[in-house]
């Protein structure tokens, strides 16, 4: 995605301009936000993605759309087949790290082990956990439990620590 491709018209500044400017607040949460890097998936997956995210885009599209706004996110784990989720979790921080009012909820599957996760919500920045159905331990992602894309471990880890 390149912003110069951006279909910003003068219809949607007017609305912008008439209709959103004195309603929309001084400061927007985006309260869901996923980024995928290709290098984070296996190479067959790679295949299936076209672009990498970062947040700099995001803000630039940002600018446009919502003039004069902050922005701020909550970043979501990004579900994805074939995805390294140490690496993710990785470039999610180094994305991140330092970035004023950009929260994240750390991408976890059955297979996390508890130390890496509590090492990784160390960062201040990391505010909770985010499991996906697509990593059941069952295959079948309509009828499984909680439980069995979420274990009762993390579940309690994350209420031990009051993270999301």
């Amino acid at each position: 995605m390149n912003l110069t491709k951006i279909d910003y018209r003068d219809c949607d500044r007017q609305i912008w301009e008439e209709e959103l400017a004195e309603f929309v607040p001084d400061r927007i949460l985006d309260a869901h936000i996923h980024c995928l890097w290709r290098s984070n998936l296996d190479p067959e997956s790679r295949n299936l993605v076209h672009r990498d995210d970062d947040v700099p885009l995001l803000n630039q599209w940002a600018n446009v759309l919502y003039p004069g706004r902050k922005m701020q996110y909550l970043i979501l784990g990004m579900p994805h087949h074939g995805m390294n989720v140490a690496k993710h979790v990785e470039s999610v921080r180094q994305t991140i790290d330092g970035v004023p009012g950009i929260r994240h909820n750390r991408l976890v599957t059955p297979a996390c082990q508890l130390e890496d996760i509590q090492r990784d919500l160390q960062h201040p920045q990391f505010i909770g956990l985010k499991p996906y159905r697509i990593y059941s331990v069952t295959g079948d992602i309509a009828e499984c439990r909680i439980h069995d894309f979420l274990p009762n471990e993390q579940m309690e880890l994350a209420n031990e620590h009051h993270w999301w």
